[in-house]
């Protein structure tokens, strides 16, 4: 018997599956837990194209870190990155800029991009927020992300 996790079916994941579906021109089935969510968020969608990536896993060898990237795609016509959240409600940034910076350095080197906005979308049941990082943004959130990248490893005592 197989065990799932109860994050399996959180509205985050739920809602993560339908948009995942819908890039790929999937059939949609859209469960009440994520109804409200889906309303905020399809307008944004709907102006996602060219989509080049959908839940990419990756590793920066040169930086050490892994992860995966929501979405790599152009949003009214400009190549970014693409990260959608659910929420309760919306919250200021915390790590977030850090984290896009940090999709954007390795989805270049790994995929040989040349990419350089991100996109945030923020969904809650009432209302979605798109935050958008031009160039400028996404370069000095990747110095940051780089010293933390290089400070953690010289805790570590390999940097």
């Amino acid at each position: 018997m197989t065990l799932k996790n109860p994050r399996d079916f959180s509205p985050s994941s739920v809602n993560h599956q339908q948009i995942q579906n819908y890039l790929q021109n999937q059939p949609i089935s859209c469960p009440s837990t994520i109804e409200t969510y889906w309303d905020k968020i399809l307008p944004f969608l709907e102006n996602i194209h060219k989509i080049k990536l959908l839940e990419g896993h990756f590793f920066h060898y040169y930086e050490g870190y892994s992860g995966r990237v929501d979405c790599v795609a152009s949003f009214y016509n400009i190549p970014c990155i693409i990260e959608f959240k659910s929420a309760n409600r919306i919250k200021p940034f915390a790590d977030e800029p850090l984290q896009l910076a940090a999709y954007c350095g390795v989805i270049n080197r790994q995929y040989g991009l040349r990419l350089n906005n991100v996109l945030l979308i923020v969904t809650t049941p009432q209302e979605a927020n798109a935050t958008w990082f031009e160039p400028d943004e996404v370069m000095k959130y990747w110095h940051q992300w780089q010293k933390r990248v290089a400070d953690f490893w010289q805790l570590q005592g390999v940097a």
